[in-house]
């Protein structure tokens, strides 16, 4: 399993939609353009529901710990690595 994965604009774009969170910084270019980042970002959770499906989680009940260093970027690649808890 590689431990990378990718988001486009699309994906954001159709996640919106389902959400209903329209929030400018995940799908207006002019928005993204003006950020901090430079570019627009994908939902958090959207990257979050991503990382699970990549790693083909199916447990029920489980706690992950997710810490976000920065946004993230369409088509850029997320690195992603499991640590222990001990």
């Amino acid at each position: 399993m590689s431990n990378i994965l990718n988001i486009n604009k699309n994906e954001g774009i159709k996640f919106s939609k389902f959400t209903g969170d329209n929030n400018k910084i995940h799908i207006n270019e002019v928005t993204g353009n003006n950020s901090i980042y430079g570019e627009n970002i994908a939902h958090g959770v959207l990257v979050i529901l991503r990382f699970l499906e990549k790693i083909n989680f199916k447990e029920k009940n489980f706690y992950v710990k997710v810490l976000f260093e920065e946004g993230f970027k369409y088509n850029h690649n997320i690195i992603f690595k499991k640590k222990n808890l001990s």
